[in-house]
């Protein structure tokens, strides 16, 4: 009903995952900044988890840890 609507007034509606896409694909200095701090969390977050990760660990608490240390 709303794209009825929309195109009742005059407006040409377009799929826009292929505008969604290309915006996706062009990267800003900032989105790389926030990339790079998104994947030290991760790197932070794995080593946390290998304190934990021995023998008798149960899958629960190896993922607590990961989630622990992504939330800190």
């Amino acid at each position: 009903m709303g794209a009825d609507a929309l195109r009742s007034r005059g407006l040409n509606l377009v799929h826009g995952e292929p505008v969604t896409e290309r915006a996706r694909a062009v990267k800003s200095a900032e989105k790389l900044a926030l990339v790079r701090a998104s994947m030290a969390v991760c790197d932070q977050a794995c080593d946390a988890m290998r304190t934990v990760h021995e023998p008798g660990v149960t899958e629960n608490a190896l993922w607590a840890k990961l989630h622990e240390a992504k939330v800190r």
